[in-house]
């Protein structure tokens, strides 16, 4: 996902798995309010501000527990843009963790075929895809063994996949 111009789309998406708790919606399902898309206020006139945004839907704005209706939004704009910060500073910092998980977990996994001799060296691996049903390395499926050991040991759930390319491999793509 290191290659230029689709960087900016993988950020959007995970931000956006993030601000839904990681749960992706089907049409018609209500997006669920979590702490990575949802921030408050209080000001010190005692007027309480909760603000709640959900992908590209409208801003959700409460005050003092009142819904505000689409017209009232454009009087509570410095509110808003203030909550706004709050959420994306949330959700930056939930993707730094995100990202740094997912680095941890690519790395045992390279780490984890060089032991295994799938591959010769760290810098062998191009690129993997594992889930629950398929290991593939450098474009070549896994025997069922490799593909137990790993699923096993990396996969925890059907929803788990991971997807690894080197950065290498886009190198000219940003030259």
């Amino acid at each position: 996902m290191r290659k230029t111009g689709t960087k900016t789309v993988a950020l959007l998406l995970v931000l956006a798995l993030v601000a839904t708790g990681g749960q992706a919606q089907v049409a018609g399902d209500q997006p669920a309010e979590t702490p990575y898309n949802t921030a408050s206020m209080t000001t010190s006139g005692g007027k309480t501000f909760k603000l709640v945004l959900i992908g590209d839907c409208l801003p959700q704005l409460w005050i003092n527990g009142e819904k505000m209706t689409k017209k009232d939004l454009a009087w509570y704009q410095e509110e808003i843009e203030k909550l706004t910060a709050v959420i994306t500073a949330q959700q930056k910092k939930q993707w730094a963790r995100t990202s740094a998980i997912h680095e941890r977990t690519d790395k045992n996994i390279i780490d984890a075929l060089v032991q295994r001799k799938v591959v010769g060296a760290a810098k062998d691996v191009k690129s993997f895809y594992l889930t629950d049903k398929a290991f593939v390395v450098n474009g070549k499926r896994q025997e069922a063994g490799t593909f137990v050991f790993f699923r096993d040991s990396f996969v925890g759930s059907a929803d788990n996949v991971y997807y690894y390319e080197s950065p290498s491999i886009h190198k000219s793509d940003e030259e």
